[in-house]
């Protein structure tokens, strides 16, 4: 992808709207855009969180293993990021990131990430939104397997 389509195209991109031009331009410049295919691993639970994904087409679920097999926690779906609470916690991956299709991503290492999502009040709480419906989201698809105390 071109860097002034890809550009365009973050300028689009809802959760990116409040950073300035010149942000949009540096991202555009750093991000290296990938396309998965149906099945292929983004990345592996446990492995080191070094970056975010922007998903620009495509499905992208997030698994987790355990002795029964795998169990889908979520999707995601364009103009979503995933991977970046690892990158923020700095811990290892918390989940599998699995193409659902072909997906077509954005990789933001994750420190180009952390300049970004601080560059201003607004950036801050477009991140902190979009965590606080993935967490929602994941209360909602497994209520059956919570417990009241």
């Amino acid at each position: 992808m071109e860097y002034n389509e890809l550009f365009g195209l973050l300028r689009r991109i809802p959760i990116l709207e409040s950073l300035s031009d010149a942000n949009l331009k540096l991202l555009a410049f750093t991000a290296h855009h990938l396309t998965y295919e149906d099945g292929e691993v983004l990345f592996q639970m446990n492995e080191p969180s070094e970056d975010v994904y922007l998903l620009i087409e495509g499905e992208v679920e997030q698994l987790v293993a355990n002795e029964h097999g795998e169990v889908l926690l979520g999707v995601s779906t364009k103009g979503q990021l995933f991977g970046e609470m690892a990158v923020i916690r700095s811990t290892p991956r918390l989940v599998t990131a699995r193409a659902k299709g072909q997906a077509e991503v954005l990789c933001i290492e994750g420190e180009m990430f952390m300049q970004m999502a601080t560059a201003s009040p607004e950036a801050a709480l477009a991140v902190m939104q979009q965590l606080a419906l993935k967490i929602s989201k994941l209360v909602d698809n497994h209520k059956d397997c919570l417990h009241e105390p």
